[in-house]
């Protein structure tokens, strides 16, 4: 059993590698939104800084943090987001990460918009 425990564990090290081995996120500024007006048909590309707000429509949108895959890695962008729809009671309609790479596992379920991660910059774009 010891000997299955310590292979099981050598492939592990083998087919994973080293954490060591990948380099850091980089975190970013600024952030590239993608909306999309559901009713209107109308999207809109917006760059936010850190703790600055957006509004599109009823919807009011602040990043806060923005973390970016290194060049060397697997391209992906991270960002923690509040979404407010000041028409909603509460507002707060969504509060988490989105990321770039998988938008349907941390999208926003709204009737009239949709909002996407498009990217992640160490300064102005």
């Amino acid at each position: 059993m010891i000997r299955v425990l310590c292979a099981v564990c050598a492939c592990a090290v083998v087919f994973c590698g080293d954490a060591d081995a990948y380099g850091e996120d980089i975190k970013g500024a600024w952030v590239r939104l993608r909306l999309l007006d559901k009713v209107a048909a109308r999207v809109h590309m917006f760059d936010l800084s850190m703790q600055e707000e957006a509004s599109f429509g009823a919807l009011r949108i602040r990043p806060r943090v923005c973390y970016k895959k290194p060049p060397e890695e697997v391209p992906d962008v991270g960002v923690w987001l509040e979404i407010l729809d000041v028409k909603e009671s509460p507002p707060l309609i969504f509060r988490g990460w989105m990321f770039a790479s998988s938008r349907s596992l941390s999208g926003i379920d709204h009737a009239v918009y949709d909002v996407w991660v498009v990217d992640c910059f160490e300064k102005k774009p």
